[in-house]
């Protein structure tokens, strides 16, 4: 073989060598972009869950809502004004102590 046909064999076995190398890497990020999408879908139902979730909290952080939980699920209510015992006349609020809670609360 000659010194020119030499060459020639080595550049084209370099070409081949490029052309399985390109292949390779195309096929790896192919797999790399088909990972990725199926993360950024399942990112997209993990942030549908987060804000379900935060409406949820809000809706159960509402004061109105939680006092409809004591009084249908509890039993709760207000005190009237004869039902409440301070320990002391310090200890007494100038107003009807039941509607300065519910003032509290509502504003």
């Amino acid at each position: 073989m000659r010194k020119s046909d030499r060459r020639v064999l080595f550049l084209v076995f370099l070409a081949g060598l490029f052309a399985i190398a390109l292949v390779l890497t195309t096929a790896y990020g192919a797999t790399l972009q088909c990972e990725n999408n199926r993360l950024l879908i399942q990112n997209r139902y993990i942030i549908g869950d987060i804000q379900h979730l935060d409406v949820q909290i809000k809706e159960h952080n509402n004061l109105g809502h939680i006092e409809e939980e004591a009084k249908s699920r509890l039993g709760m209510i207000y005190p009237s004004e004869d039902q409440i015992v301070y320990l002391s006349d310090e200890d007494r609020p100038g107003a009807n102590f039941a509607s300065v809670i519910r003032k509290n609360i509502y504003n």
